[in-house]
């Protein structure tokens, strides 16, 4: 077991193994990626899309929904993180401008 599966089982502990628990994994590491984001940019939109990835992903991540929600909401934290970088890449665009 590993320590993300571990710190899943403690606070869902009937989590079966498979589709479940790998999205219940990918939103831990969406949540964790997230907050790195948040402390390291600069760009205000950037940072909204970081926050919300990293609010999304920890209110459901230890919920007791169907692995239908779960994935979803993963496929939703992880457009909200790749928004984050995009807005970031957009603002260094901007900066260089002339």
């Amino acid at each position: 077991m590993g320590d993300l599966s571990f710190h899943v089982r403690t606070f869902v502990p009937g989590c079966a193994d498979g589709p479940e628990m790998e999205a219940r994994e990918a939103l831990l590491k969406a949540r964790d990626y997230a907050v790195s984001l948040i402390t390291s940019r600069r760009e205000l939109v950037s940072m909204n899309h970081a926050i919300m990835a990293r609010d999304v992903a920890s209110y459901f991540v230890f919920r007791d929904e169907p692995i239908q929600t779960l994935e979803v909401v993963v496929r939703y934290c992880r457009c909200l993180v790749q928004c984050a970088l995009i807005a970031d890449l957009l603002e260094l665009e901007w900066e260089a401008m002339p």
